[in-house]
């Protein structure tokens, strides 16, 4: 029994490290594109976002169209791509400093959009886990919707230990920003890993 949970401990870090090159592979372009819109400290952050929403894979590595066209799909191309999420990105960022939110809350509104920062700004102007799970049950599935509060089946580490491992319909993720700081922590420390070997 030891053995396989070794074997799979081993199989779960070399599939993330695998994950974690694919992302990396932009990170000339996106050292490119943060830099041209003003906000190359938050490299990683793209990339953590890069690596939640598509791993890396695809056309719309950012899974950004919506931002754009309202609609899945309509880009053409990951540079396209990794433009629209950065400008989405820098526009989170600058309405939720308008309107005193944290950067947890930038974060989260990624996934559930501009209307969340408002939501946030108006209970406190902090995200909290309670708060998201609240906004999407109450306000962004209905509005989709599910107004019955249908929920179903998602496994993370981070939601197995929160409420067994759900999440309702057409209500976003709302450990979203817990999964995009954990994405950006694992990133940079390979990072630093991958420079103390070079």
């Amino acid at each position: 029994m030891l053995l396989f949970f070794l074997f799979l401990g081993g199989f779960i870090i070399y599939q993330r490290v695998q994950v974690i090159k694919h992302v990396r592979s932009y990170q000339g372009l996106v050292a490119k594109i943060t830099k041209e819109a003003g906000i190359e400290k938050y490299q990683s952050t793209i990339l953590a976002i890069m690596m939640t929403e598509s791993k890396g894979t695809g056309q719309d590595v950012m899974q950004s169209s919506e931002s754009l066209t309202k609609q899945v799909g309509q880009l053409e191309n990951q540079e396209q791509s990794i433009k629209q999420g950065t400008k989405h990105f820098k526009e989170l960022l600058d309405y939720a400093q308008v309107r005193g939110c944290d950067y947890s809350t930038v974060l989260q509104a990624y996934n559930y959009g501009m209307d969340y920062i408002d939501y946030v700004a108006n209970h406190g102007k902090h995200h909290t886990q309670e708060l998201a799970e609240k906004y999407s049950k109450e306000v962004l599935a209905p509005a989709l919707g599910n107004t019955e509060g249908k929920r179903y089946r998602y496994l993370h580490i981070f939601s197995i230990f929160h409420n067994g491992g759900y999440l309702y319909h057409n209500g976003g993720n709302y450990y979203y920003a817990k999964i995009v700081k954990w994405n950006q922590y694992q990133y940079e420390s390979y990072e630093k890993i991958i420079h103390l070997i070079e």
